[in-house]
Parts: C-alpha cells; structure tokens; sequence
C-alpha cells in the first residue's frame, strides 16, 4: 500500500510539473507576443510620425525660417567651393528665370558626389526641394541637414504618390522640385544611364513642364597633365522647359516612358556638344 501510495504521489507531482511548465511556457509566449505587438505598434507610431513630419514639416513657417537662414549660411559657401574646384560655367539660365515665380519640375544626371550643389548654385537665389530615399535620411545630423536643404524622404518607388502630395504643394507655392531620373550616382561618369519614369508620371499628372539641367565635366590638366581628381571643370547647361503631352488614348505611364527616352536622349546629345565647346 505504501508503495503504491508512493507511486500515486509520484505521479501526481509529475503532471503537476508538467502542467506547470505548460503554464510557464504559455505565460512566455504570451508575454512575447504581447512585446511584440507593443514593438509593432511602437514602430508603425513612429512611422506614422516621420511620415507625418516628412509631408508637412518642410512647408511649415519654422522650417521655411530655419530654411531661409540655413540658405544663406550653405549657399555662398556652395558658390565659393564650385568656383575653386570645379570652374563651372551656367549656360541657359534664362530658362530658369522665366519660371522663377511659378514651379516645375528639374531633371539632371546624377554624375558627382556634388552634383546637388551646382544644381543649388543653378538655381540661386532661387531653392529647390529635392526628393530621396528615406534611407538618406536616417543619420539624424546628415537628415537634418538635407532636409534643411530642401530635401524631401521618399520610401521607395511605393511612396511616389505621397511624394506627388507634397511635390503639389511645393509646385504650388512656386517652388522648384528636382529629380535624378537616373537613380544610382556614378562619379565622373558621363554616360547617361536609363532614366525611371517617375517625375515624367509626376509631370503629367501634376500639368507641369520639365526644365533639364546637363551637368557637362571633364578633368582639368596643366601641361597636358591632369591637376587632381578633385580639380574638375564643369558646365551646366540649362535646357529649354519641356511640355508634356499625351497622345489620344495614350496612357499616363505609356507616354511618361515617351517622354523620359526623349529627354534622355536629349539630355546624351547636350553632353556630347558641351565637351566638343569645352
């Protein structure tokens, strides 16, 4: 009897522990899906948040005052620097004047590490919002500048329609907004890549012309020698506007990916005829 009593006790201790370990461990994956959920929800806020202060910040009276002030700080130093290490020449700047009250949309090629400061030298006294991958973004000293510089984060190709949201608003209160149609940035290169069709599908939609800006370099040499890799000489060649249309029953996109091969076509041929007159 005692044996067996012994047995029983044995037993019902060990599905005691059973049952208490199937408790505890129920108990752990809750709390870890709860922790998980919080983290989720935590991250979707703080999504919600940027992507809120990304839409409305960069028109908001104190970031267009702390613009304006950053403008005059970065702008004569943009100018200063583009003289010395790169000579550049503006061509056409005309083109810019006549829109310098009523916003377009700015295309160039993206081939220098600074190819957006000669774009900001272009433009001066006028400024330019920028859009770029939200990953640009995420050093907070690097983000805060760029966006004090105008720029605009976009998360991927699948924000392009909130970036017609806020490229509207910026249009409509007569500023410029410039795109890289090119995408990827390779330095010194001067062999125009394929262009994406975003800000031609941005273009159309929004009824606004394009205005290319060529950015033309080749390397600067003494006695046949070049000086220094950092020693270019470069000319920017700003284009005449170019207004989008559509043929008759032809689709947006159909005729953005029209366009954008015409403009990177045209964009190829200006480099050619800058190098021969440099």
């Amino acid at each position: 009897a005692a044996v067996l009593c012994s047995l029983s006790l044995s037993v019902v201790v060990s599905e005691s522990d059973d049952y208490l370990a199937g408790v505890r461990c129920q108990d752990r994956l809750w709390q870890r899906g709860a922790l998980e959920r919080t983290i989720g929800k935590m991250s979707t806020e703080a999504q919600l948040q940027t992507e809120k202060f990304a839409s409305v910040a960069n028109f908001s009276p104190f970031y267009r005052f702390c613009q304006a002030v950053f403008f005059l700080i970065y702008a004569p130093l943009v100018v200063i620097h583009n003289y010395i290490f790169f000579g550049i020449r503006i061509e056409g700047r005309e083109h810019l004047k006549r829109r310098s009250k009523q916003g377009c949309i700015l295309i160039s090629n993206h081939s220098l590490y600074l190819d957006p400061a000669v774009i900001i030298h272009t433009l001066i006294p006028n400024r330019a919002y920028y859009f770029a991958l939200k990953s640009h973004f995420s050093n907070p000293v690097g983000g805060g500048i760029l966006r004090l510089m105008g720029g605009i984060p976009i998360p991927g190709m699948t924000g392009m329609r909130r970036a017609e949201r806020t490229a509207s608003e910026a249009l409509n209160r007569g500023h410029h907004v410039h795109f890289f149609p090119e995408g990827e940035m390779k330095h010194l290169n001067q062999a125009v890549a394929p262009f994406q069709n975003g800000a031609f599908f941005m273009a159309l939609r929004l009824n606004v012309p394009i205005i290319p800006v060529t950015l033309v370099h080749r390397p600067r040499t003494l006695f046949g020698k070049q000086i220094s890799k950092h020693f270019i000489k470069v000319r920017c060649v700003v284009g005449e506007p170019l207004e989008l249309l559509r043929d008759e029953g032809e689709k947006v996109r159909d005729a953005a990916d029209r366009h954008a091969r015409q403009a990177h076509q045209t964009m190829a041929d200006t480099i050619i005829s800058g190098h021969q007159k440099m």
